[in-house]
């Protein structure tokens, strides 16, 4: 489940956490939309491709405390997006998921 703890809103019941390589890799492509969430052992700006995904997306980069730092809407699918800000944690949603989330909100999961 993952939840906006800054507004006690659930954003997903279901969600997928991809902490290997591949699964990192691969993400949305040749898949239906859903929640990811990416977990990263360094801190550092994130490079995002949307090949062979063929749904718009929306994405937030947080930091060490799970707080965003940078939020993507609207990621197109065949394009390419490199976040401005240094992120730890990252969240795919299908686009609009995270309509009402806003920089410095604070998110938990179950892993």
């Amino acid at each position: 489940m993952l939840k906006n703890n800054s507004t006690k809103k659930v954003i997903s019941k279901e969600i997928t956490i991809c902490k290997t390589p591949w699964q990192k890799l691969c993400g949305l492509m040749f898949s239906k939309p859903k929640c990811l969430v990416f977990e990263f052992s360094k801190i550092k700006k994130r490079d995002f491709h949307m090949f062979f995904v063929f749904f718009p997306i929306d994405i937030a980069f947080l930091d060490e405390e799970k707080r965003i730092v940078e939020i993507k809407r609207n990621f197109l699918p065949f394009t390419t997006y490199t976040s401005k800000r240094v992120a730890k944690y990252v969240i795919e949603t299908p686009q609009g998921m995270l309509s009402e989330v806003s920089m410095g909100n604070k998110f938990d999961w179950d892993s």
